[in-house]
């Protein structure tokens, strides 16, 4: 008895920090933070395994995704929350409404950074090799273009 309590308290604080995420205002950076780490485990996987053929990405990203959707619909499932989880998935601009709009304006100067980078994102598309012998530092590149997204992408979340 004592033990399964243990065991339920973090989960039940886990739950109870779930619900309020939304309301409480850290749900733009929980967004950030969780993609960033998302994006950085499947970067470091990637780079960590050498493939023989350049299709096996890609596949290793879908099973990647699936693996981190599964356990989130587990989670959803368990704590009650597969609605709020489904508002979460699909990307809205609900939030802004007449008087509510400056937070779109934030997506400006990163998106304009990200037009500048562009060419370098290009390069560092085209592998470590290629970018390295025309002068591009691959990872720094790598790791902030996919920071630079995440930003975006989190400014969606936010709430004034």
């Amino acid at each position: 008895m004592i033990l399964s309590s243990r065991i339920d308290q973090p989960l039940s604080c886990l739950r109870c920090c779930l619900c309020r995420l939304p309301t409480c205002g850290v749900a733009p950076f929980f967004a950030f933070a969780t993609a960033i780490l998302g994006t950085w485990v499947f970067v470091w996987f990637i780079q960590r395994i050498r493939f023989k053929d350049l299709v096996m990405v890609p596949l290793v990203g879908i099973m990647f995704g699936n693996v981190i959707g599964g356990i989130t619909s587990y989670l959803a499932y368990k704590y009650e929350m597969t609605q709020a989880l489904s508002s979460w998935l699909v990307g809205h601009f609900s939030l802004v409404l007449k008087g509510r709009y400056e937070i779109v304006w934030l997506t400006v100067p990163l998106v304009i950074l990200a037009f500048l980078f562009a060419n370098h994102f290009n390069i560092v598309g085209l592998g470590r090799d290629f970018s390295q012998n025309l002068g591009v530092p691959y990872n720094l590149v790598l790791f902030s273009g996919l920071t630079l997204s995440a930003m975006i992408t989190a400014i969606d979340y936010m709430k004034i």
